[in-house]
């Protein structure tokens, strides 16, 4: 539902400066196009607004998106992101408010669809109602002309014909059964045959369907307010193509005789109308257009260019709008937040850190919110590590300037027994296996499995079932070590990431990757005090088989 909510607001706007960028354009392309083309053309300006889904190519005049995530730019503290036990970047209280307002939005626009529907749904039951109440049937005259003209037309489907009080200019309604009804029977020998053959063609073109297509698609859009110009405009242009096609072929005084016919209703103002009915009168200005029209006997253009640039630009309006593909068919966001609401972000994420490893207070383990610290019998702590389960899901974290270095112990079931100190034989052991891991993997093959938040020279990561590191780096195996070579990014490669050696850090466009977030699959995060400061923010955007497609700068 998102999917289609957002896709419906892109083309709202989009369609809705096509819309008027052809309505203004309209009286100079009626002077050199046939009125039947600039007709259809409107045809495909509705259709687009219907069906409100485009193809969205890579370059784009507006990022938009729906999730109401946001994409955390920073990722305070060295904390581990563990399969399993991850600490989300997004918690319930940031998620929730846009959930609400997105689904208020829903039901608004439900609701505006809904009462526009049953407004005209019930109004044209009423009319109904009115005109079998009143309608009278026309003398055997007007039935045998209307059978003449229908003859002439190659018409073979019944068309019923009434008088009817009630309305004030003749019109046509009717899906399966049309009828034809004239507010008067007393037009003049010259007047009825144009004025039966115009409702004709509207049959013969089948416009009642094409007046509820336009109906539906304003519905769609009610909220919309150039929807309601675009629907006076195309029942405009209706009128004016059917009157080029009741004079078409015809000479110069045929066609003033139609105009008079036409003017004939004009000191009738409209009393009665209903949205799926033609309208032989659509007042003043409209009959001013239509009579002009009329007169105009130069040869037109057909409209084949004009329909063909429309087609493209309802096809183009994609263009205008990028909505980033998650690769499963959601919609991501790298929506920019403030100073204040990231650090509102840093404070849930850290008071989340805080919760997620409360259960090994017990057992001496404590975490410091201010300083983003673990301390253990009030010794700072370097390195800690608990396998969870027997699918080697860890929970671990780095840091360089501790002293003291833990893991977890747990008993056959993995159960939690307690906490006890590792040698340093042992946490060298660990630092060879994670040098090990990266040398193996210098074609971030491992990338897709792991996040890795480096800060400062220290970085959180995920560990594989043999408890090795399969992804990221640590102060511990790049300090002293002047070979020593990041492979965390590798997998960006060819996407513009290098990694500059002198520096030691990875850079994008000649500038330092201070964030890089990719979803379900990498987050990075350089917090040294260059690359804060003068750093690159970065989202990966994946296609729906999964491979990389492009990298998104997100800095602004």
């Amino acid at each position: 539902m998102r999917e289609f909510v957002t896709a419906l607001i892109e083309c709202s706007i989009t369609m809705s400066v096509l819309v008027l960028g052809f309505i203004a354009a309209t009286p100079w392309l009626s002077k050199r196009y046939s009125a039947k083309w600039l007709y259809y053309t409107w045809l495909v300006l509705v259709i687009g607004l219907i069906i409100p889904f485009r193809v969205h190519p890579d370059t784009a005049f507006i990022q938009m998106s729906t999730t109401p995530d946001y994409t955390q730019p920073i990722l305070p503290g060295n904390v581990a992101n563990i399969v399993d036990s991850t600490i989300p970047t997004n918690t319930p209280s940031q998620e929730l408010p846009a959930i609400l307002w997105f689904q208020i939005g829903i039901c608004l626009w439900a609701a505006g669809l809904f009462a526009f529907i049953v407004y005209h749904g019930l109004k044209h039951f009423r009319f109904l109602r009115m005109v079998s109440r009143w309608s009278e049937q026309p003398d055997k005259h007007l039935n045998d002309t209307l059978h003449k003209i229908k003859t002439e037309m190659g018409i073979t489907t019944p068309v019923k014909l009434q008088i009817c009080s009630c309305i004030s200019s003749p019109m046509m309604i009717g899906f399966i059964r049309p009828t034809i009804l004239l507010p008067w029977s007393d037009f003049s020998a010259d007047e009825m045959p144009y004025i039966l053959r115009h409702e004709l063609v509207h049959l013969k073109r089948k416009d009642l369907w094409y007046k509820s297509l336009v109906l539906f698609a304003t519905a769609v859009h009610w909220f919309n307010p150039v929807m309601y110009v675009m629907a006076r405009a195309v029942s405009s242009q209706c009128e004016i193509s059917c009157d080029a096609e009741v004079v078409s072929k015809t000479d110069i005084g045929t066609r003033r005789q139609y105009s008079e016919a036409l003017i004939g209703v004009i000191k009738n103002q409209s009393r009665r109308q209903t949205a799926f009915s033609t309208n032989f009168y659509g007042g003043k200005k409209d009959m001013k257009n239509r009579i002009f029209s009329i007169m105009d006997t130069s040869k037109k253009r057909a409209g084949v260019l004009i329909l063909c640039l429309v087609v493209l630009g309802t096809l183009g309006t994609g263009a205008a709008f990028a909505v980033n593909d998650a690769g499963s068919g959601a919609y991501s966001t790298s929506t920019p937040i403030s100073a204040q609401e990231q650090e509102k972000l840093n404070q849930q994420t850290k008071e989340a850190t805080a919760k997620n490893y409360a259960v090994y207070e017990k057992y001496g383990l404590t975490y410091d919110n201010k300083t983003d610290s673990f301390y253990y019998n009030s010794k700072l702590v370097r390195y800690f590590s608990d396998k969870l389960d027997a699918d080697g899901t860890y929970n671990s974290f780095t840091r360089t300037n501790g002293v003291m270095d833990l893991k977890a112990v747990r008993n056959a079931n993995y159960e939690l027994t307690g906490i006890t100190p590792v040698s340093q034989e042992e946490y060298d052991k660990h630092t060879e296996s994670l040098k090990n891991a990266l040398a193996s993997n210098k074609q971030g093959a491992a990338q897709e499995n792991g996040s890795v938040n480096k800060t400062g020279g220290t970085a959180s990561t995920v560990e594989n079932e043999t408890g090795d590191i399969v992804n990221g780096s640590t102060a511990a195996s790049s300090e002293g070590d002047p070979n020593y070579v990041d492979n965390s990014l590798n997998a960006y490669l060819d996407y513009g990431v290098s990694y500059d050696k002198d520096n030691k850090q990875w850079v994008y466009g000649n500038k330092p990757i201070h964030y890089l977030y990719d979803e379900d699959h990498t987050t990075y995060v350089d917090e040294s005090d260059s690359t804060a400061k003068s750093g690159v923010s970065l989202e990966v955007v994946r296609k729906s088989n999964g491979q990389i497609e492009k990298l998104v700068d997100i800095t602004n």
